[in-house]
């Protein structure tokens, strides 16, 4: 009788290398998809909060009053779209800006939630009826003053199927457009 020898066979040691392998590779897919999904938030939150410093800007140097409407279809994906209020019209209203400043569609699997100022919404509802060739009044939610003031307001950006991050669009305490981005 042969004495049997300690230690683990080459089938053993392989088997155990291809479970490691596995739960490994498992692992890293699932660490992949989220940060997939964090980086797609990351690019459309700072894509927005870019357009909405550069909006500001823009109502500085130009010296008129420009806004942001944040359109939620459950049809369609959610857009935005910056507006200057336009004294030159008759009526007296709000009017779509061009580019760089155009309208844009969030991506599908994007869910935006916009809390505003319920007073100075009101206020511009009044303000903007202005019923143009039978066109919907434009009222944004969100308003860029030429003092360099902008109207307090949260966005929230989350993925569909993932709330795991948030992308979050503010003005902090010094009046500035801010963000953080929660779940990290």
């Amino acid at each position: 009788m042969q004495p049997r020898s300690l230690g683990f066979t080459l089938f053993e040691l392989l088997l155990v290398l291809l479970i490691i392998s596995l739960v490994s590779a498992g692992v890293s897919i699932a660490i992949g998809s989220a940060s997939s999904a964090q980086k797609q938030l990351q690019g459309e939150g700072s894509k927005l909060i870019s357009k909405m410093r550069f909006a500001l800007d823009e109502s500085l140097m130009q010296q008129r009053v420009v806004g942001l409407q944040v359109s939620k279809n459950k049809e369609e994906p959610s857009a935005y779209q910056f507006l200057f209020y336009d004294e030159q019209l008759e009526n007296k209203g709000w009017s779509y800006l061009s580019q760089p400043l155009a309208s844009e569609k969030f991506p599908e699997d994007v869910v935006v939630d916009i809390q505003v100022d319920s007073e100075l919404l009101d206020a511009l509802s009044v303000d903007s009826l202005n019923n143009i060739d039978n066109r919907e009044a434009l009222v944004p939610q969100i308003v860029f003053y030429p003092s360099g003031d902008v109207s307090d307001f949260d966005i929230y950006l989350t993925i569909k199927n993932n709330k795991q991050y948030q992308y979050h669009i503010f003005v902090n305490e010094r009046g500035v457009i801010d963000f953080s981005l929660d779940g990290e």
